[in-house]
């Protein structure tokens, strides 16, 4: 299947989803809905409430206009397969405001683990 946005996405797509380990991992999803291990809530949304604390602590870039923990989204998650890490997520939220305006500078990085 060819991805008109991207003409090497079947490239990256089998590199991300032959990590070492015993078949846990998925790869790289890019966009959509994140996951919990906990289910508790959108890891997005917590990541925007990280990353206004990251702003008031002067870490992280100010935004541009009034940005909401709510207007956050998946950039992209990794659920990989290393071993010791199986229950690991690694994901990068982006507000919809900064994605709309191509600002990345303001992404933030979450991992979440249930040893």
């Amino acid at each position: 299947m060819d991805h008109p946005e991207h003409p090497h996405a079947n490239e990256l797509i089998e590199v991300w989803t032959e990590m070492p380990g015993e078949g846990i991992g998925r790869g790289l999803q890019l966009g959509g809905y994140a996951e919990d291990e906990d289910w508790a809530e959108d890891p997005s949304v917590a990541a925007g409430r990280e990353a206004a604390r990251a702003v008031a602590r002067g870490e992280l870039p100010a935004p541009d206009t009034d940005i909401r923990p709510e207007d956050w989204v998946c950039l992209a998650q990794w659920v990989h397969g290393l071993d010791g890490l199986e229950m690991a997520l690694y994901s990068w939220s982006i507000s919809r405001q900064d994605l709309a305006a191509r600002r990345f500078d303001r992404v933030y990085a979450t991992m979440t683990w249930n040893p």
